[in-house]
């Protein structure tokens, strides 16, 4: 038998969607971060990469966001058949 333990903390209204903070009421170390939007969006690898598949051609603005530190975007220029290398520093 599996036990839901858990907490919504709170909703914010960003990235083009809701950010939902939810917790654990029994250990604190447990949280997470649910992101609900009709926005393309993606994870990261643990070693910070990402892709975009199928994305067409045209320009975007990439957001990226860390629970904390600082959201971070920049505009970037997507081209049929290539790859757009594209880096950040998060403060």
């Amino acid at each position: 038998m599996r036990w839901l333990v858990g907490l919504l903390v709170g909703m914010t209204q960003m990235l083009g969607g809701y950010l939902l903070r939810v917790s654990c009421s029994t250990h604190q170390w447990m949280r997470g971060w649910i992101l609900v939007t009709d926005e393309l969006s993606v994870v990261t690898g643990a070693d910070g990469t990402f892709t975009l598949p199928d994305l067409a051609p045209g320009r975007y603005e990439l957001v990226i966001w860390h629970e904390q530190l600082k959201a971070a975007s920049q505009t970037v220029t997507v081209t049929a058949g290539q790859s757009v290398p594209v880096s950040f520093a998060m403060q």
